[in-house]
């Protein structure tokens, strides 16, 4: 049993200093990416969800996809519209709001215009 290599590697792992990784902007465009990436699964499957019109399952995908990236547009757009059919009309509206809200940020006139056209018809 190799049980002196895993201590060491167990003691090694102690000893790094966590406080450089803050110092390491490569790393944290890295995990940006990857924090995006995993964003556009569970977007994705919220956007399934929402086509098996399972409601509450596409907020949960959609959640998760905001919490993994909060300037996520397009999954506060999928879950303003889960909200809706749920019947949470301002929990919906709220999210309509901030996803035209980060369109415009991004400059994606062409999304801010489609909810702001859907806002004006609530």
């Amino acid at each position: 049993m190799a049980t002196g290599n895993y201590q060491v590697a167990q003691t090694s792992t102690k000893e790094l200093d966590f406080t450089q990784l803050e110092e390491a902007p490569e790393l944290q465009q890295l995990m940006g990416d990857v924090m995006k990436m995993l964003a556009e699964t569970s977007y994705t499957a919220g956007e399934s969800a929402l086509e098996e019109q399972d409601f509450q399952g596409a907020m949960n995908h959609f959640n998760q996809a905001i919490e993994m990236y909060s300037e996520y547009a397009e999954a506060y757009a999928g879950r303003g519209v889960a909200r809706a059919q749920l019947g949470d009309k301002s929990g919906a509206v709220s999210d309509l709001q901030t996803a035209a809200s980060l369109f415009q940020k991004q400059g994606n006139t062409e999304a801010y215009q489609q909810i702001q056209q859907v806002l004006q018809g609530r």
